[in-house]
């Protein structure tokens, strides 16, 4: 079996006669990635741009899977707070990162949601922010969720400090709280049905007199006070949960394709009955991503 060098350096020849021989670059480059992992490929990438000259380096770029391989390695250095692994994306040379690559397209959850989801408040969420650019602390999702949002609804006040510090507006924190706040007013102020407001009048009319005395009214009133307290509370309880419920981890049925993160999966595999890409990619792969298993049949499925 080759040793762990010598498959890099045969990967790297693959790859450099791709790179200077046109007439043969698909069949080099197609016979380099099938020997090589996602974090290889995009080492032996990086690596190939300090030895080729800048006349090829633009080439690196257009290595078949790059893209995909790169989200791949990144959301998952991210999920694991891996930073080391996630500051070679600071190498990468993009002109302009192709699209999609730090946002899942379907939900428009970042890099920096997942950071905070995941509980990094220091150097990791510091460098995704810095990945996607000064105002990616602010990005919401479909349903209006900054990353803010998610420090908040965790109560992890040391992600919020750090947000604040990067640039985020936590402002629509407040605006939330004051649009719930107004709903509660007036769900309040709604006018009651007239049949309990003639039950509490009969109720004033036989209660005792002494019942009116002040210290009864005053245990009365800090009772109300309780009462109000408490259901502040629990309506604050309900809109966390709402919220982490929408951030909970999306269903199976909602999950996206495992190898390109963005179109949802449409293909199931026979025999292993695994349904985890889309069809684009399905076409691209021999095995189940899942188990592994030979693919014999690729079945289309509709929703």
């Amino acid at each position: 079996m080759p040793t762990e060098n010598e498959v890099g350096n045969r990967i790297l020849q693959h790859l450099q006669a791709a790179l200077r021989s046109p007439d043969a670059a698909a069949a080099n480059i197609a016979a380099a990635v099938r020997e090589i992992d996602d974090e290889g490929l995009l080492m032996a990438s990086l690596s190939l741009r300090q030895v080729m000259g800048p006349e090829h380096q633009g080439m690196v770029l257009r290595i078949p899977g790059l893209r995909r391989i790169t989200k791949r390695h990144l959301w998952k250095a991210v999920a694991e707070g891996n930073v080391s692994q996630a500051q070679l994306h600071q190498q990468i040379p993009w002109v302009e990162p192709p699209a999609g690559i730090y946002v899942n397209s379907r939900t428009g959850w970042t890099i920096v949601h997942e950071a905070v989801e995941r509980g990094h408040s220091g150097a990791m969420l510091t460098l995704v922010a810095q990945l996607m650019g000064s105002d990616s602390v602010n990005k919401k999702t479909r349903t209006g969720l900054t990353p803010a949002h998610v420090a908040a609804s965790k109560r992890d006040t040391l992600a919020l400090m750090a947000l604040a510090n990067l640039g985020a507006d936590l402002s629509v924190l407040a605006a939330d709280r004051l649009e719930l706040r107004e709903l509660q007013k007036q769900a309040s102020e709604a006018p009651e049905p007239p049949e309990p407001l003639e039950q509490a009048r009969l109720m004033l009319a036989t209660l005792d007199p002494s019942a009116l005395d002040q210290p009864k009214l005053d245990t009365m009133q800090i009772d109300l006070a309780t009462t109000k307290t408490t259901l502040e509370t629990a309506s604050e309880r309900v809109q966390r949960e709402v919220m982490r419920r929408e951030l909970a981890v999306p269903r199976a049925e909602e999950r996206p394709c495992a190898i390109c993160l963005d179109r949802p999966p449409n293909v199931t595999f026979v025999p292993c009955g695994h349904k985890m890409t889309c069809e684009q990619c399905a076409a691209e792969v021999r095995e189940c991503p899942g188990c592994r298993a030979p693919i014999q049949h690729r079945q289309r499925t509709y929703d």
